[in-house]
């Protein structure tokens, strides 16, 4: 049986006491290794960060509106090639409110929040939920994200949904 010792303890211990990571290298081939410190250890050492004086520290920091900030920018870098400037652009380009409705969003999130409005891009450019950044319309609310959605951005479906409903509007 193979054995190692923990750094942090100094205890000789079997592999099994010890998690299994992959190490991604550039240089050297990708492999598995172990970690330094055993299991009960890196619990120790974690369990300790998330209730030490640096927890209140990062508690306090991802309160902030600064990170919430960065964390929004990130998201849409990441899903739109759209950064937090274009949102907020945008959004006061369209009055605050939804491209399609023109109603500010209403649903909340499950903190009781307020929702943004949806980046909404052309599905047909690129499917999925990432885009290129080229096809982004503009920002809608959920309701008609949704809705946008459930028809698959079908011209056509939308303009025989208006026809069925004006062919059944009472004067």
């Amino acid at each position: 049986m193979e054995t190692k010792i923990c750094k942090t303890c100094g205890q000789e211990k079997p592999l099994d006491e010890f998690s299994k990571t992959w190490r991604v290298r550039t240089k050297v081939p990708s492999h598995w290794c172990w970690h330094d410190s055993c299991k009960p250890c890196d619990s120790k050492r974690s369990y300790a960060h998330q209730r030490g004086e640096g927890a209140e520290v990062q508690k306090a920091y991802r309160e902030s509106d600064a990170y919430k900030r960065s964390q929004k920018d990130g998201w849409l870098r990441l899903n739109y090639h759209k950064s937090l400037g274009w949102f907020e652009e945008q959004l006061a380009k369209q009055g605050g409110v939804c491209g399609i409705c023109g109603k500010p969003e209403h649903r909340k999130t499950p903190k009781g929040q307020v929702k943004s409005l949806a980046v909404d891009h052309d599905h047909a450019c690129c499917s999925g939920h990432r885009s290129c950044g080229n096809c982004v319309r503009g920002l809608i609310c959920e309701e008609c994200n949704h809705a946008l959605g459930h028809v698959a951005d079908k011209v056509e479906i939308l303009e025989s949904a208006i026809s069925y409903l004006k062919q059944y509007k009472k004067v």
